[in-house]
C-alpha cells in the first residue's frame, strides 16, 4: 500500500511540476486563492516532501 501511495504522490508531483501543461498550472494557481483548497494542497505537498526520503530508500 505504501508503494502504491508513493507512486500516486510521485505522479501527482510530476503533474504539478509540469509547467508545460499551462491549463493545469493555472488551475492549481487559482486554488491557492481558495483557503480550503490551499490547505489541502499544502498538506499534499508536505506529505510528498516527507515521503521523498522513503522513495530514495526504496
Amino acid at each position: 500500500q505504501v508503494q502504491s501511495l508513493l507512486q500516486d504522490l510521485h505522479l501527482l508531483l510530476k503533474e504539478i511540476n509540469n509547467y508545460e501543461n499551462l491549463k493545469l498550472f493555472r488551475m492549481l494557481t487559482f486554488k491557492f486563492y481558495m483557503p480550503k483548497k490551499a490547505t489541502e494542497l499544502k498538506h499534499l505537498q508536505c506529505l510528498a516532501e516527507e515521503l521523498k526520503p522513503l522513495e530514495d530508500v526504496l
